[in-house]
């Protein structure tokens, strides 16, 4: 009985030991919200793990949504000033997309990178290029490209309310897929996630066949906690059994 007891006692003790080097790795202010969540401390590192697999498996979409659709507006704004560096044009930039566009060339100079229009357009941030689709430039960028950029979509779709409306919320799953934070509460993550598919399929409907044959976030979805929470249990284990050796 005793031996038992000692047992139970260093299996406990490395699980705690498991626990708190996690904890530390991650932050007690950051894991925080994943142990008011799940007050149970496997559970806790199981919703961690769920959460990290959702953003790697949202990542593809996310990708594609960005890249597509700056080299969308790129050609389309292009064609519209008749030049490939019209974000040089401060009459059509407001002064946040214009500072936005000096220090994409200032990093690219520190690089000692030619300033070429390519490079500057991938050195510009999502949201840069999300903003071009809001109110301010609804008569100099929207209304003139929309049909151009998203090809595919339906009348109803490119409405600027609901263009703006479904960029702004992609971007701002991309920014907490990107910073590292949780999104597995996050209300309606499907909606979110066929948002991103949605869009892609308007700029290009080959890219959006391209992203589904990769997705894996219907399968990591449906998955749940009880996956994770078996993995972290094997871990343990493993180091239990480590132990005794």
């Amino acid at each position: 009985m005793a031996q038992e007891n000692q047992k139970t006692s260093i299996s406990e003790q490395i699980a705690e030991s498991f626990f708190a080097e996690f904890q530390r790795s991650v932050s007690r202010d950051r894991f925080a919200q994943y142990r008011r969540a799940e007050p149970g401390k496997v559970d806790a590192i199981a919703l961690y793990l769920w959460n990290m697999s959702l953003a790697e498996a949202l990542y593809p979409a996310l990708h594609c949504v960005e890249v597509s659709l700056r080299n969308a507006v790129h050609r389309a704004l292009s064609h519209q000033m008749k030049t490939s560096s019209w974000y040089n044009d401060h009459v059509l930039l407001l002064q946040r997309q214009v500072s936005q566009v000096e220090a994409a060339q200032n990093e690219l100079d520190r690089q000692h990178k030619t300033l070429e229009p390519s490079r500057i357009v991938a050195e510009l941030n999502f949201g840069f290029w999300v903003n071009l689709y809001s109110r301010p430039y609804l008569r100099t960028i929207v209304l003139p490209t929309r049909h151009s950029v998203f090809p595919s979509a339906s009348k109803r779709d490119l409405s600027p309310g609901n263009l703006s409306a479904k960029l702004q919320q992609i971007r701002d799953i991309r920014n907490r897929v990107f910073h590292h934070e949780s999104i597995w509460q996050w209300p309606n993550l499907d909606g979110q996630h066929q948002n991103m598919i949605e869009v892609i399929g308007w700029i290009s409907p080959v890219k959006r066949e391209l992203v589904e044959a990769v997705n894996r976030y219907d399968v990591v979805k449906t998955k749940g906690l009880e996956h994770y929470r078996d993995h972290v249990n094997i871990l343990i284990a493993q180091r239990c059994e480590a132990a005794k050796k």
